[in-house]
């Protein structure tokens, strides 16, 4: 596994309509605080295939600057990025994330998926076996995160 590209993907249904759905999930910087080692991000309001993103994650407590940008965005159907470590760093986690939107039977499914590479520190033996799990844990609380928000706005407010 040592210095090896590797994939994990999660996929969660939620009982709501596909544009519900987008509405919730179509913009990372929305996303970034359900995150864990995600410290800083930043990206434009409006995104577009190419447009610049900005990210600091703590791996280990080291924190390091990424620099990315969009490289798909096709409304109510998925967005991807692309991010890369700025400096070296001692643990650097290139990655590539695709979110992948689509209607079921009950509403509408997202399918989150991570393409990543651990160099410094993280190419220690079995140390990516431990970032992929951690990598697939994240994605899974992220998809919690995202329910967690459907339904705060799909259940009205008491006074």
């Amino acid at each position: 596994m040592k210095n090896r590209k590797q994939s994990v993907s999660v996929v969660r249904a939620f009982p709501v309509p596909l544009e519900k759905l987008w509405a919730a999930a179509n913009h990372p910087a929305r996303l970034s605080g359900d995150v864990a080692m995600l410290r800083d991000f930043q990206a434009p309001e409006v995104l577009g295939i190419g447009s610049p993103l900005s990210e600091t994650h703590t791996i280990l407590g080291w924190p390091q600057r990424y620099a990315g940008r969009i490289t798909q965005y096709e409304r109510a159907m998925r967005w991807a990025m692309t991010s890369r470590p700025l400096s070296r760093g001692p643990c650097p986690l290139p990655h590539d994330v695709l979110y992948q939107f689509e209607n079921n039977d009950i509403g509408s499914t997202l399918t989150i998926t991570c393409d990543f590479k651990c160099g410094g520190l993280l190419t220690f033996p079995f140390v990516p076996r431990i970032v992929a799990w951690l990598m697939k844990l994240t994605i899974a609380n992220l998809l919690s995160s995202i329910a967690d928000k459907i339904t705060k706005t799909a259940v009205p407010q008491i006074a």
